[in-house]
């Protein structure tokens, strides 16, 4: 059986490689995943961050600049007196330590923002399943992880000015969470996969 059609999904590899192989014969083509998103983005101002450790960058500066951002931190451990005391000083984040796993998706689902600024490893699959949750994902450089689903800055300040931008206008919001979804290339609907796969 010969192979006669690549799909990518991802539209820049998709390029790369037509580039590289311009002669080939094999048919190219970009599809999307499709049905990823287990709900809508409401725009609340509610951001959600799950830690193993209490090296959280900028969190600070994020509760003192946007006191109207509700910002919730979850462990499945027990938390820090660093960490306790910021629930001490700030009305507008709340603590759950020892979180489980149903309480952590009931918690992605009051969200709309998720912060990934701890260092450290990542906990499970909590970037999958935010974006599922079509939850607009900021995250900065240093953090971040190779090939992550969110938006990334260089720099936390960069990350302020944007949580800015979204928290004024629901259609800043809008535009970053399109962004973020199709940074790897536009949404494939259903009639995309029908033209191409029966081409």
């Amino acid at each position: 059986m010969t192979l006669k059609r690549i799909i990518f999904a991802n539209e820049n590899q998709l390029t790369q490689v037509e580039e590289s192989f311009p002669a080939t014969p094999i048919a190219l083509g970009y599809l999307s995943a499709i049905g990823e998103f287990k709900r809508s983005n409401h725009y609340r101002p509610q951001a959600f961050i799950l830690t193993n450790s209490d090296n959280i960058y900028g969190l600070q500066d994020i509760l003192e600049n946007f006191p109207d951002l509700q910002l919730t931190v979850a462990a499945y451990t027990n938390m820090s007196t660093k960490l306790l005391h910021l629930e001490e000083e700030y009305p507008n984040i709340q603590l759950i330590p020892s979180i489980n796993e149903e309480m952590l998706q009931d918690e992605l689902e009051k969200a709309d923002i998720y912060l990934d600024i701890n260092r450290g490893l990542k906990v499970g699959e909590v970037l999958k399943w935010a974006y599922e949750q079509n939850m607009l994902i900021f995250s900065y450089k240093e953090v971040a992880q190779a090939e992550a689903h969110g938006l990334v800055f260089e720099e936390i300040r960069d990350l302020c000015n944007h949580l800015s931008y979204i928290l004024t206008d629901r259609t800043n919001w809008q535009k970053l969470l399109t962004k973020m979804v199709e940074k790897n290339g536009p949404l494939s609907t259903i009639q995309d996969y029908q033209n191409l796969l029966d081409a």
